[in-house]
């Protein structure tokens, strides 16, 4: 870490890899979305249903999609700013 509290970039990285667990991108999405989630797990489908309803308030897209999306874009254009040619 640099004294101003920024990180330096050091020579030898590949890549910047980004991860996020994701969410349902639609209404249609939702269920099959929260039953992978639990996929092998003794969840009530009354439990998924109730979920599912907290997805349906934002139209069925969770919100961290279009957070991720936003967190993406803005590294990338960090990097871009500071003349950083790696892979995101």
């Amino acid at each position: 870490m640099r004294k101003d509290g920024g990180v330096g970039y050091r020579a030898g990285y590949d890549a910047l890899l980004l991860l996020s667990f994701g969410g349902p991108e639609g209404s249609e999405d939702v269920l099959p979305f929260l039953e992978n989630v639990v996929r092998g797990r003794p969840v009530p489908r009354e439990r998924l249903l109730e979920v599912a309803e907290h997805y349906h308030h934002f139209g069925g897209v969770s919100p961290i999609n279009g957070q991720n999306r936003a967190l993406l874009e803005a590294v990338r254009l960090d990097l871009s700013a500071h003349a950083i040619d790696l892979p995101l």
